[in-house]
């Protein structure tokens, strides 16, 4: 299954983010996903990259950019 997450801010490869509230209870609590798990995170600019859960949170979910897609 392919996941697909829309998130605002500006993506570059090997950075590391805080997902907003919505977006972190979609991937924590609604999708379940944990450490190491992946998806792809997109920004409605062009593209998608890859994305890995560093920490999950329901509130703010810390996560790293992966490689453009």
């Amino acid at each position: 299954m392919l996941i697909r997450i829309y998130c605002s801010q500006q993506l570059v490869p090997d950075a590391e983010i805080f997902l907003d509230q919505s977006a972190s209870a979609h991937v924590c609590q609604v999708l379940r996903l944990g450490v190491g798990d992946t998806f792809h995170i997109f920004n409605g600019q062009g593209g998608e990259y890859e994305a890995t859960v560093i920490e999950p949170s329901k509130k703010s979910a810390h996560i790293k950019i992966g490689a453009y897609i």
